[in-house]
């Protein structure tokens, strides 16, 4: 699929398809990078959302010098690389964890969306994530940390480190097995819609 854009919003050229990694099946992009400036994740996910619907916005974007080709000069899908599990480069520079809180928290981010790491200024959406890898991530954060929360409110926080907000602002209030599991039921009774929903807000 060519991703080129017009004039006012230039884009490298590329294709996309849907990959299985670790996180699960995602679509990803497969770009070359055109000009002096190679794009950043931000740049292209932004210029991307502003033309195509969310659904449609790939979750990763992988560089590349040249498109692999097969003998007869078309696209060689099989030659393309998987992502790699290295945090995409993004605008907002790599933060470290400052707190248990955000450790365990992004340590629960890395694994569920199949990274070596996740900084705690990262947005969630920009790391490849979507509204099912979402609903993963709350299913492991509730258990770990039994606050009493609005779901919306963890569906909401789009970093780490406004993750780990919500959690220390509710520290005090802690969940009941019984709410827990409602809270948990709940979760998975979103539909994907629902959850898309509530994660681009």
């Amino acid at each position: 699929e060519d991703t080129r854009g017009d004039s006012s919003a230039p884009l490298p050229s590329g294709l996309s398809l849907s990959v299985e990694d670790r996180a699960g099946k995602r679509l990803v992009a497969y770009i070359i990078p055109t000009g002096p400036h190679a794009p950043t994740v931000s740049e292209l996910r932004r210029l991307l959302a502003n033309k195509l619907p969310d659904y449609m916005v790939p979750a990763m974007f992988v560089m590349l010098d040249r498109m692999p080709l097969t003998a007869t000069g078309k696209v060689d899908r099989r030659a393309l690389p998987r992502p790699e599990g290295i945090r995409p480069a993004l605008e907002t520079s790599f933060v470290a964890p400052r707190t248990p809180i955000e450790e365990q928290l992004a340590r629960i981010w890395a694994e569920v969306l199949g990274l070596d790491r996740v900084g705690v200024h990262d947005n969630f959406l920009e790391l490849g994530g979507d509204s099912l890898l979402a609903t993963r991530v709350i299913s492991r954060v509730l258990p770990q940390f039994q606050v009493k929360l609005a779901l919306r409110d963890l569906l909401e926080a789009s970093t780490v480190a406004e993750m780990g907000e919500v959690i220390v602002q509710n520290h005090a209030d802690k969940v009941d097995k019984q709410t827990l599991q409602r809270i948990l039921v709940e979760l998975e009774g979103l539909s994907e819609e629902e959850a898309r929903s509530l994660l681009n807000k």
